[in-house]
């Protein structure tokens, strides 16, 4: 009896696995927007990295090809009557090509050992914004850490050990826990690049991630020029108010 139960158990083990082996890549793949699920094409881009370090400054240069740069953000039409948003986030591609390009990185001196092994993976937790199963605005800004304290309006990044359970963002840790956490230099320093609100400016976001992604001290470029008060932007071209320029001859 027991030999038939293992000859059967190994029969179902060995179909299972020749299943697995003829499906292997033929899932379900394809653009699910109410899913955030987007698959770009192509699917992969050359990206040229270099770094260098005098002891004292790092410096890290990115290069990639880009035959439509991503440089606008907030661009706002009058359209109707009333104004509107054009090139808000979308999953995927941006069809008016209106969303800007963006590269961030995140730096570990090995206070964070997770991050040698799994990088950035480590911060995408549960209730994240931009998944499928992103956790309330409303539930975020009543939290009585996140939203009340830290005043977060949504899930961030954070680091898993800010949580007392994994896979439930709400868990957080005490506040005790989390300044021994920093005092141990358990968090990533993050910089982030943007092509319309930093690049003009030849700076970028200096942010770190622990229980949350922080802004460290200082001014951000991080902005918007629409007034929600006002419903309308806050700075706007008067062609009233231009004065052309002299034409030149030649």
């Amino acid at each position: 009896m027991a030999r038939v139960a293992l000859y059967g158990a190994l029969v179902l083990f060995l179909g299972v696995l020749g299943l697995s082996w003829l499906t292997h890549g033929t899932g379900i793949i394809r653009n699910d927007p109410s899913h955030e699920i987007a698959i770009p094409s192509p699917l992969t881009m050359p990206l040229q990295v270099k770094a260098a370090y005098n002891e004292q400054d790092i410096f890290v240069r990115y290069r990639w090809p880009s035959p439509r740069p991503g440089i606008h953000h907030d661009v706002l039409v009058y359209r109707g009557g009333k104004w509107e948003v054009q090139g808000q986030p979308v999953p995927g591609s941006q069809p008016d090509g209106l969303a800007e390009d963006r590269v961030a990185m995140m730096l570990d001196d090995g206070g964070v050992p997770e991050f040698a092994r799994y990088g950035g993976y480590i911060t995408v937790g549960d209730g994240i914004t931009s998944v499928s199963r992103s956790a309330d605005t409303k539930a975020v800004r009543a939290h009585p850490d996140l939203g009340q304290r830290l005043r977060q309006v949504e899930v961030s990044k954070y680091l898993p050990d800010t949580r007392r359970v994994i896979g439930d963002w709400s868990a957080l840790v005490s506040e005790s826990d989390l300044a021994a956490q920093r005092k141990a230099g358990y968090f990533l320093d993050l910089w982030h690049w943007r092509a319309h609100r930093s690049n003009p400016l030849n700076i970028a976001d200096d942010q770190h991630v622990a229980a949350a992604r922080f802004s460290d001290p200082g001014r951000s470029p991080y902005a918007t020029n629409w007034n929600n008060e006002t419903k309308q932007p806050r700075l706007m071209l008067d062609q009233a108010e231009v004065v052309p320029l002299p034409e030149t001859g030649g």
